[in-house]
């Protein structure tokens, strides 16, 4: 069988059963939608290099899983990246005043010299 038969035979298979996965562990329905996609061009880019010692199935559930848990980083990091300079605006400064040290005769470093 011709690799674009093979592949198109594995998307006809495959793409309701990955795109549910993919929004199971994303979810939602765009981010599963780009999920499936990103899933069928590996397989697509791979499908020459699968050599049958686990099913069919399981090499597709594998990487359906692997660009899942791929994006859920991204998206976790995006996040994380987004939030950092609303946190670091919000949380108080908590080093001490050198001022109030210098007033109360204390050394900055917190010690009573």
């Amino acid at each position: 069988m011709a690799k674009t038969d093979r592949f198109g035979q594995i998307v006809e298979d495959y793409a309701q059963g990955v795109y549910t996965h993919a929004h199971r562990m994303l979810g939602s329905r765009e981010e599963a939608e780009e999920a499936a996609q990103d899933v069928f061009l590996r397989i697509h880019r791979s499908l020459g290099g699968f050599q049958g010692k686990a099913k069919m199935s399981t090499w597709v559930w594998r990487i359906t899983t692997n660009v899942c848990l791929t994006r859920r980083e991204m998206q976790r990091k995006s996040v994380t990246a987004s939030l950092d300079p609303v946190l670091a605006a919000e949380l108080p400064d908590e080093s001490p005043d050198p001022s109030i040290h210098l007033l109360s005769g204390k050394r900055a470093t917190g010690s009573d010299a």
